[in-house]
């Protein structure tokens, strides 16, 4: 089975970031494929370089970047919640003339990634507040 993920709760003040994470994991045990994991609204901190200074958030992030390069799945921030919070990839930092702040392998995207990633996946899990 395919699983796309949708990650919307705030990486600090709730465990949706590591729930996520966890049945990534376990999904990718029992067989299954995890497609993209989107992280929108309060979740799109977790791709923040600048918050990588406390320790709970950088521990969770790197994991999640060690899971995407091990398995390929791509991570993506909704552009609207990163840019909201101050999460800029190096083209839009370099248009503000401002250093990047979008961690390594997360991505800015669009909800039409989120409405392919549906389209295409057979399961779309919610991990919220």
């Amino acid at each position: 089975m395919k699983f796309s993920l949708l990650v919307i709760g705030d990486p600090v003040a709730t465990p949706a970031c590591r729930l996520a994470l966890r049945f990534a994991r376990a999904a990718l045990a029992e067989g299954h494929d995890i497609y993209r994991v989107f992280f929108f609204s309060d979740a799109a901190r977790i791709a923040s370089r600048c918050l990588q200074t406390d320790l709970e958030l950088a521990g969770t992030s790197r994991a999640w970047e060690e899971f995407a390069d091990s398995t390929g799945a791509e991570l993506l921030t909704c552009v609207s919640s990163a840019y909201r919070r101050g999460i800029l990839d190096e083209q839009e930092a370099a248009a503000q003339q401002v250093p990047a702040t979008l961690a390594p392998s997360f991505e800015i995207a669009g909800l039409g990634q989120l409405a392919e990633a549906v389209l295409t996946s057979d399961r779309v899990m919610t991990f919220g507040r």
